[in-house]
């Protein structure tokens, strides 16, 4: 048993390599001009900086997902690598996202072009019990739009510039698609304690005579052959009945009675 503990978590991320590539279809109403340009396949080579720090207050103890010693230069080489979750490396590529939440390569290549929403899980599950240094994040990747859109697919945004030229206000209006990233975090931790131990123990001691006493209620007042249970459970004595020895089978013994009666009676009066 273990005293339990929920952590209060701050993240961020930033793209490393600069804005992400989108494409982006360009309406300038005044002019009647349209233009559209398509995405960079390169992009899955950008990468993304997810820093995360929690505290388990109960336990006093802070983690984060980069490493407290090792220099700054290693975080300029690193990637992120799921057979080893202990180097601490939190930079990922946008191919490895992409690759992770969508396993179709022709969705893929619809998320390059319409955009799509990325769903980033950190997971902290700790046990203090060991070195705290064994407690690293899980990271899950999840698509969150629609892959049967048929209206709006994946995501956009629009945005406007406004302008003048000469006496004439303008505005060129921008319809941008791109990757967007959620991120949730969530942890939980725990230690050995013995007074939850204790509790448990004692409450679990405390169901097992609850249970005896709704069974028999059960069996004894509900069932059909309730008369037939309860027979067998209690016997009913009246008088002389209970000095009556019991035989193997659990009846009655009458010679056995009788012989008792009888010399209970010759002792009685030889006194």
């Amino acid at each position: 048993m273990s005293a339990s503990s929920v952590a209060k978590c701050s993240s961020g991320f930033t793209a490393r390599s600069g804005p992400l590539p989108r494409a982006v279809r360009v309406v300038s109403r005044a002019h009647g001009v349209f233009r559209k340009s398509t995405p960079l396949i390169e992009v899955q080579n950008f990468t993304v900086y997810i820093r995360n720090n929690v505290i388990f207050r109960k336990f006093n103890q802070r983690r984060r997902n980069i490493r407290d010693s090792g220099g700054e230069g290693y975080l300029s080489s690193c990637h992120y690598d799921p057979a080893h979750p202990e180097d601490l490396c939190p930079i990922f590529s946008i191919g490895y996202i992409l690759n992770t939440s969508e396993s179709d390569p022709e969705q893929r290549e619809l998320m390059l072009a319409q955009g799509g929403m990325i769903e980033i899980t950190v997971t902290w599950d700790c046990n203090f019990d060991r070195d705290p240094s064994q407690c690293l994040p899980q990271y899950q990747f999840l698509r969150l739009d629609s892959r049967d859109a048929q209206d709006y697919p994946g995501y956009n945004f629009r945005y406007a510039e406004y302008y003048r030229e000469g006496s004439t206000d303008r505005r060129t209006l921008y319809k941008a698609y791109g990757l967007r990233f959620v991120i949730v975090v969530s942890g939980t931790a725990g230690k050995f304690n013995a007074v939850p131990l204790a509790m448990n123990i004692g409450s679990g001691l405390g169901l097992l005579g609850v249970v005896t006493v709704i069974c028999d209620f059960i069996v004894l007042n509900v069932l059909q052959k309730r008369s037939f249970y309860r027979d067998k459970k209690f016997e009913d004595v009246h008088a002389d009945d209970a000095y009556k020895p019991l035989d193997e089978s659990g009846e009655h013994d009458g010679a056995s009675y009788g012989a008792a009666v009888n010399s209970g009676k010759k002792s009685t009066s030889a006194e």
